[in-house]
């Protein structure tokens, strides 16, 4: 995983790539950015924006970009809420 981070004030911004790995062993790349409000130091709202990158041959063709939101907890963990649809690309062979 891949993370760039800056913190200036109370406002948070960091870029980066996440990896889903299915049971399958097939892999989702993802590129996101996130903006995140601080208080104390602690997260505690944001908004972000994520598209696939690229995946492996099961998940070769899949697309998605969307938004989403999260709120930060006491314990410094964060619940993030995303919604959108997954496509499938059509196929490109010969």
């Amino acid at each position: 995983m891949k993370i760039v981070l800056l913190i200036t004030g109370n406002r948070s911004k960091d870029s980066g790539v996440y990896v889903e790995t299915f049971d399958s062993g097939d892999k989702i790349f993802y590129t996101y950015q996130n903006n995140v409000r601080l208080k104390d130091g602690a997260w505690q709202t944001g908004r972000g924006k994520y598209r696939i990158a690229g995946g492996t041959v099961k998940t070769k063709g899949l697309d998605r970009s969307d938004s989403y939101k999260h709120a930060g907890n006491a314990d410094a963990r964060s619940d993030y809420s995303c919604t959108g649809e997954y496509t499938l690309g059509a196929s490109k062979g010969g």
